[in-house]
């Protein structure tokens, strides 16, 4: 139903400025991984229009780099990189048994240094595609999750930066209703997203003083938690 609600926007919106395309050639547009993903799913709402996440700035972004010095200021430590998770599948709060097609959308911004920063466009994380590899060994990503700063942090206050909060991970009770957890896991769906996001990222968990990536939030978080119903 709102597959076909957005085809009729999209129809009157063509008509109404005059322009004739074929509307084959825009479901075209959606990758093959995503159409899957929607058929799996369910129905596919808008939020999965976007580009892979592997067309992004944010693949192999911190190989590029230089890695974290421990001994620097943090004040010098970058890039940075803000998560907002916009959009999540139905099984997202599933524990993950196997490589089932299903979709993420995020956004990002990503800094440079405390002034410079810069946008990236929604974008899809899909699985099995992007997943890491199963002999990459994730045991001290959890702690790297559950680890609090202890300065230059904005505390709960959870921002696009250019400073981290205080933790990687929202951990407040809208998010835990919404993973249906009072903690969050590696093993759930959502968690396999975020360890292979970072990983394929070229970011280091193992540095567990390296806080150059966090989790604004899952903004669905927003008004899909049972307290908003």
């Amino acid at each position: 139903m709102r597959m076909r609600m957005l085809l009729c926007v999209v129809i009157l919106a063509i008509f109404n400025s005059g322009c004739v395309i074929h509307m084959g050639a825009l479901f075209n547009d959606i990758s093959e991984t995503v159409k899957d993903a929607m058929r799996d799913t369910g129905p596919a709402p808008v939020a999965w229009y976007g580009i892979d996440f592997r067309d992004t700035e944010l693949y192999g972004l911190f190989g590029r780099y230089e890695s974290f010095n421990s001994l620097a200021s943090f004040d010098q430590q970058f890039p940075r990189v803000a998560l907002t998770v916009i959009d999540v599948p139905p099984n997202h709060f599933e524990n993950f048994m196997d490589p089932t097609k299903s979709c993420w959308r995020l956004r990002a911004k990503i800094w440079q240094s405390m002034e410079e920063y810069k946008f990236v466009e929604p974008f899809h994380w899909c699985s099995p595609r992007d997943l890491l590899p199963a002999s990459v060994p994730v045991d001290s990503v959890e702690k790297w999750f559950s680890i609090k700063l202890l300065s230059f942090h904005t505390g709960n206050i959870r921002q696009e930066g250019p400073m981290p909060p205080e933790s990687a991970l929202p951990t407040d009770l809208k998010h835990q209703e919404f993973w249906r957890s009072s903690s969050f896991s590696t093993n759930s769906m959502n968690g396999k997203m975020l360890v292979s996001l970072l990983y394929h990222m070229g970011f280091d968990w193992t540095n567990l003083e390296d806080r150059r990536v966090w989790i604004v939030e899952f903004s669905q978080t927003r008004w899909d938690s049972p307290s908003n119903r």
